[in-house]
């Protein structure tokens, strides 16, 4: 059957319409992207997990497990009364670190009210960091704490296991202080392997402060090589700047210290007049 006229009609404008709102309903689609579009045309970031704001008032994302048992156990480091116990607890902690959480747990403890009462425990911990990563620990202290006996402590650590790359640290670090306390503790950590290099040190360095505090902490190192080999060595330095008397005077306390009848024995066997008479006073200079 043929469709009349009419039905054509009626059918040809009822697809139009569709054909007219479809194209309408594109541009407006299109439009509304553009309007919704960043300003640089790049495309809007998708919204997933990783990227979702956090919504407001929702509670901050828990602490590790391991850093709140690490977190225990430093408090309860200032718990436990110095000794064995204390000390062995600290270092069962120090072992959990991993070598990248040394800074902050180092943090932690120099923030608890009762650190400055502690620094044996800290120098531990600094020491036990140099073991791990000596770099990081003296750039720690470079950048964060001017603790002279810290600075001392790690250098020495340091200088003990590779003399040679803290050597070559030191040298590009000068302390502003009135003592170069990374001097004084390359000295030290060079005395614990090689007393003549230590001394050699102490020598080349222009007479003051820092050149005192150096010497005054090798003089224990020449005392424990005994009396003959302390003697031998101390007339080997030079006397430029009055070097030989300081050291002999630091030797002299420190062998009093020890005993003070090996002191005066020791004084009484110097080859050089000046230098009994400098060690014989040094003795009594301890107990003023």
């Amino acid at each position: 059957m043929t469709p009349s006229p009419r039905k054509l009609l009626l059918v040809a404008g009822w697809l139009l319409s569709l054909a007219a709102a479809a194209l309408i309903g594109g541009k407006m689609s299109q439009s509304d992207r553009r309007d919704n579009a960043p300003p640089d045309g790049s495309q809007a970031p998708r919204a997933t997990a990783g990227n979702r704001p956090q919504a407001e008032g929702q509670a901050p994302r828990p602490i590790p497990a391991k850093k709140r048992n690490i977190d225990r156990g430093l408090a309860a480091v200032f718990e436990i009364p110095r000794g064995a116990d204390r000390t062995r607890h600290l270092l069962e902690l120090i072992d959990r670190l991993g070598t990248s959480e040394f800074a902050a747990f180092v943090d932690d403890f120099r923030t608890h009210p009762l650190s400055s009462t502690q620094q044996t425990d800290y120098q531990l911990i600094l020491t036990s960091w140099v073991q791990r990563d000596p770099y990081a620990a003296a750039e720690y202290l470079d950048r964060s704490d001017s603790n002279g006996q810290a600075r001392e402590a790690v250098i020495a650590a340091w200088a003990a296991q590779d003399p040679a790359a803290a050597e070559l640290w030191i040298r590009d670090r000068p302390d502003e202080g009135s003592t170069n306390n990374w001097m004084v503790g390359f000295a030290r950590g060079l005395a614990a392997e090689d007393i003549g290099k230590a001394l050699a040190l102490v020598e080349s360095l222009e007479a003051g402060r820092t050149q005192g505090a150096t010497i005054a902490v090798l003089a224990p190192y020449l005392v424990a090589a005994g009396p003959e080999a302390a003697t031998e060595r101390l007339e080997g330095l030079s006397e430029d700047g009055g070097l030989r008397v300081k050291a002999t005077q630091a030797t002299a306390r420190a062998f009093a210290r020890h005993q003070v009848e090996d002191a005066a024995e020791w004084a009484r066997h110097l080859p050089d007049p000046s230098s009994q008479a400098t060690a014989s006073l040094s003795p009594v200079a301890c107990f003023r």
